[in-house]
């Protein structure tokens, strides 16, 4: 089974702390032209889950055209599953508005939830400050498949209380 796994691609950022307005413009098309050929890529190559692990765009309010672009990328695949799970930047926005979600677009939660692909689950929760101190003790695999676990944050020894961007590794 093929994956394909990106995080942190921050579609639609201004991104004018180092570039000038009309740079940051080429470069948010780039990025989004960019998402566009990851796809085309995983059609060509029989791709079966794209897992977007966080942050996938970068602020609340997108464009219309960023939004709508990977709303028809995932539309119009439904022979991939899109695993989304939001990160610190994303908000509701994406999928705000939108008449139909489409069957192929699987989305996580703030409690563990697993998907299964037959020898394969992928398993991912919502980081946030209620859930970041219990998560750890709550993850629950089969031993009998491959399993793969989602999350969206900074790797740290001990991640404290209510970090929620903090993956602690002890725990």
């Amino acid at each position: 089974m093929k994956i394909i796994h990106c995080a942190d691609l921050h579609l639609d950022s201004k991104m004018t702390a180092n570039l000038t307005k009309e740079q940051a413009k080429t470069r948010k098309a780039e990025l989004l032209h960019t998402f566009c050929k990851m796809v085309d890529y995983a059609v060509e190559h029989q791709v079966r889950a794209i897992i977007i692990a966080g942050d996938l765009y970068d602020k609340k309010n997108i464009s219309a055209t960023a939004k709508n672009t990977v709303y028809q990328q995932i539309q119009n695949h439904p022979q991939i599953d899109f695993y989304y799970l939001k990160g610190n930047h994303d908000a509701e926005s994406f999928l705000a508005g939108l008449e139909v979600i489409p069957e192929n677009l699987k989305m996580f939660e703030h409690t563990w939830k697993t998907y299964d692909l037959g020898n394969v689950t992928i398993t991912g929760v919502e980081l946030d400050a209620e859930n970041v101190s219990s998560i750890y003790h709550t993850l629950l695999l089969d031993v009998e498949k491959f399993n793969m676990v989602t999350l969206h944050g900074q790797e740290v020894e001990t991640a404290g209380r209510n970090k929620a961007e903090k993956i602690s590794l002890r725990d």
